[in-house]
């Protein structure tokens, strides 16, 4: 690494007269004169953080005021951060309160990545974490942003520490055996000034937690402006980047695409069999820069996995989402979209294995049968009963490869595939706590994707849950 890190730093500084002549390196020419520049900017925004940091410093030391090196993901002419985006002087330590999960005993762990700790430091800011568990916290926090002692950042294993979460003492839940008193664990946005003052910035923070977390801002918090302006940094796709060759008349989908996900743009581009529900809660938002980060397909089924950066009423930052495209009579269609973290880790990790089994270049006459849902069947009254799993027949069509079962609310989607083994016929099923427990109407179906990259649905059903 050390040899790597000497080689650019070399390189950059024996270059900067031929590079500025090539235009290849952004200059700032005080001088008509070529011999008279004073200035020049290196871009290294394709570095990892680490690494850039280093090569940042050493040509800093070893070549002088004359060089300055673009940080990972600015652009050539991106202004200076504001004098608001930095530490102040009387608070230079960005806070960040970790809280575990209510159904499980123990603290979460203070660490976080190197990524994130060099971030902060770029902004003129140190970092400190504080950890609790989820049992007492409100009172905690109430406390704390009684006095104006809150954290800059709340990073929490589970919402019902925000929202408030009903635990039945002595219940057996999917992390195990639990007792739990009071069963009532009261959440911290029920007093209005802290709800207002919660900002969601998921998933915008990579490095804070490895495990699955949500993240808030304090609105009130002294580092507010510059924890924000890390949450809007350019999307970064960092090792997930997988983007090779990719059509283009795909390419062209992607960020109008993007902006319809919460559900408040004409959905211009869906495919006809696309599972549309009712938008009850409607995300409006203002979609930034959008940065394609997975590309797996063939010429008639595709994956796309992009991040952007967004603004809307009570969340900023990043979103991750992931796209599925048909083409059909030479025009692509958006199949399914989905912007939840959790289920879409486990759906990516699987793609590209649907993608190595569609083999066949040349379409049959016929296109595979549908799968059979069988349980449960179509939802009767509300709450009428406890759904368990979600159990189909697989489709009977010998060409089909994999399945895909999706379930469908508010315009979004849960992905989880099956990939078809030497028993395919058996009942195949997915247990319901696999979704999230969010009330209200859903539709299911199941997908059955052949050899050659046709796709049949089943008919889909609807549940509450």
């Amino acid at each position: 690494m050390r040899l790597k890190l000497w080689a650019l730093v070399i390189l950059a500084c024996m270059a900067m007269p031929s590079a500025a002549a090539e235009a290849k390196l952004e200059s700032k020419v005080l001088d008509a004169a070529l011999r008279n520049v004073r200035s020049y900017r290196v871009d290294i925004s394709s570095l990892p953080v680490s690494r850039a940091y280093l090569v940042r410093e050493t040509m800093k030391r070893e070549c002088g005021p004359s060089i300055l090196p673009l940080p990972p993901g600015a652009h050539a002419q991106q202004p200076p951060l504001p004098d608001s985006a930095r530490c102040s002087p009387q608070a230079r330590v960005i806070t960040v309160w970790k809280v575990g999960s209510p159904y499980e005993n123990g603290l979460p762990d203070k660490a976080i990545s190197e990524d994130l700790k060099l971030r902060v430091k770029s902004l003129g800011c140190a970092i400190r974490v504080e950890v609790f568990p989820a049992v007492g916290f409100a009172n905690r926090f109430f406390a704390a942003f009684e006095r104006h002692q809150e954290p800059d950042v709340l990073a929490v294993e589970y919402l019902g520490v925000i929202y408030g979460v009903t635990i039945r003492p002595g219940g057996y839940t999917r992390w195990g055996g639990v007792w739990r008193t009071p069963a009532y664990i009261g959440g911290i946005a029920s007093t209005e000034a802290i709800s207002r003052a919660l900002e969601d910035v998921s998933g915008s923070l990579a490095g804070l937690d490895e495990g699955p977390s949500w993240e808030f801002l304090l609105r009130t918090s002294r580092n507010y402006n510059v924890v924000r302006s890390l949450a809007l940094r350019p999307p970064e796709c960092g090792v997930r980047r997988v983007v090779p060759s990719m059509p283009g008349g795909l390419l062209d989908l992607i960020r109008p695409v993007v902006r319809g996900l919460g559900g408040v743009a004409p959905k211009d581009h869906d495919d006809v069999d696309r599972l549309n529900t009712v938008i009850i809660d409607p995300w409006p938002s203002q979609v930034g820069e959008t940065k394609v980060c997975g590309y797996w397909g063939t010429s008639r089924l595709a994956f796309v996995q992009t991040d952007s950066t967004y603004q809307a009423a009570d969340s900023l930052g990043w979103v991750t989402a992931l796209l599925i495209f048909r083409k059909q009579q030479g025009k692509w269609g958006l199949l399914a979209a989905s912007i939840d973290p959790i289920t879409n880790d486990g759906f990516v990790k699987e793609v590209p294995k649907i993608v190595a089994r569609i083999r066949k270049t040349s379409a049959p006459s016929v296109i595979p049968r549908p799968a059979d849902l069988l349980a449960p069947r179509e939802e009767g009254p509300a709450g009428s009963r406890r759904i368990s799993t979600f159990r189909w027949r697989p489709s009977p069509s010998g060409d089909v490869v994999a399945e895909v079962a999706e379930f469908a609310r508010n315009g979004d989607a849960r992905l989880f595939v099956k990939l078809m083994s030497r028993d395919h016929l058996r009942a195949a099923q997915i247990s319901a706590e696999k979704l999230p427990v969010v009330h209200g109407e859903w539709r299911w179906r199941v997908w059955s994707i052949s050899d050659w990259g046709a796709v049949a649905f089943s008919a889909p059903k609807s549940f509450t849950y």
